[in-house]
């Protein structure tokens, strides 16, 4: 289906806002406007949600600064045409509006002012993945890996995950640190990296696979996108920047991991959660954990993840203070993988800068390549057996 077959509709209460709103879709030449209206709807019944319905645009641009009315209108449309996609613009910032506004169904957020060119990412992303779904098929999958509670071990589950993945045959594979205000995966891996995510961010708008490639720093057949060496609190880069990074990554490697900090932007989230094959939630079994998980399950059910969603029970043994049993009937959700509690090995793999899985005869290294087949299908390599000999190796 071509650009031009693109239907908007725009929702902005000031005139001059929605005729600046026409102007700017037009100009990108990959939609043009089917219906716009200065008011917002309040009941799925009201008049405006049937021309609404009746229009059936592809997507909506509503201008979004009335937080009550606006979020109650992305709720009336979301539920009369759950298949549009909603972009909001709005200059409000305040974090519960976001995230009520996302479980709205709020698909996107555009920075103000909107530009065509923020508006053309928009509608090329539509496109790329509601009316091509073929192309989908041969991208790379992208996995996020994120913890309930600090300290979780989100990071080893990651990097683990992403070295077992690597170890695959026939795979390339990226990590993607994006923890905040500081990222362990590279000093996890021994790495000292000249390039980080936010020169790769930067470079948003030039960004290819080979320019991707030559940010990365490399662990056998592992590409590792560090995050920054210094305390960076904030998000690394705009919401534009961010979908294209993850486009070209799920375009050069057959599998991504993103290593997650403990509280993404909920726009920054939303992003992730479109584009995951799954989102891997790392947890201990502590009761301070179970109740994170808990909290950061509820709000995550606004971000339509569904059975993508999977607990990863992070440190189990015989002497956990919550068994299994008791975590899933708390959380009311199934536990999709145990990984053991073994202090010793992930010791090792931190002092000599190598992976878990690198470090044969570990139940963990062998667990954590359980994970990876498991998520990925693979055939993920065995550890090797070690003869006679080989029990002295270092």
């Amino acid at each position: 289906m071509a650009f031009t077959s693109i239907k908007v509709g725009i929702i902005s209460k000031a005139e001059e806002t929605s005729q600046r709103l026409r102007a700017q879709v037009e100009a990108t030449r990959l939609a043009s406007v089917k219906l716009d209206a200065n008011e917002y709807c309040s009941s799925k019944t009201d008049p405006l949600a049937r021309r609404f319905a009746e229009a059936q645009p592809d997507i909506i641009v509503i201008d979004l600064d009335d937080a009550s009315g606006g979020v109650a209108c992305l709720g009336v449309l979301h539920a009369v045409l759950p298949r549009t996609w909603l972009l909001v613009s709005t200059s409000l910032s305040d974090s519960q509006f976001l995230i009520e506004a996302v479980r709205a169904g709020a698909r996107e957020f555009l920075p103000k002012p909107i530009t065509p060119a923020s508006l053309a990412v928009a509608f090329r992303r539509f496109v790329e993945e509601v009316q091509q779904p073929s192309r989908a098929a041969a991208d790379g999958k992208i996995y996020c890996v994120a913890p309930a509670k600090s300290g979780s071990g989100a990071t080893t589950v990651a990097v683990n995950l992403a070295t077992a993945l690597a170890e695959a045959p026939d795979t390339r594979v990226a990590l993607i640190d994006m923890g905040r205000p500081l990222g362990d995966a590279a000093a996890y891996l021994n790495l000292r990296p000249k390039h980080n995510i936010t020169d790769v961010l930067r470079a948003a708008e030039r960004l290819d696979s080979i320019l991707l490639e030559s940010y990365a720093s490399r662990v056998g057949n592992l590409a590792v996108v560090a995050a920054p060496e210094a305390f960076h609190p904030g998000p690394f880069g705009g919401l534009e920047e961010l979908p294209r990074l993850l486009d070209v990554a799920a375009r050069t490697y057959t599998h991504t991991v993103v290593d997650l900090p403990i509280a993404p932007d909920p726009r920054e989230l939303q992003v992730f959660a479109d584009i995951c094959a799954q989102f891997l939630l790392v947890m201990t079994p502590e009761l301070p954990s179970v109740w994170g998980a808990g909290r950061l399950l509820r709000f995550l059910d606004g971000f339509r993840l569904n059975d993508r969603l999977c607990l990863v029970l992070n440190r189990t043994g015989k002497e956990d203070p919550m068994d299994q049993t008791e975590i899933q009937r708390a959380l009311e959700r199934q536990v999709f993988w145990r990984l053991p509690n073994d202090c010793q090995a992930v010791r090792q793999a931190i002092s000599t800068g190598r992976a878990v899985v690198s470090l044969n005869g570990s139940p963990l290294s062998r667990s954590c390549r359980g994970l990876a087949q498991r998520i990925s299908g693979l055939s993920v390599a065995a550890e090797k057996r070690r003869g006679l000999f080989g029990l002295f190796a270092a």
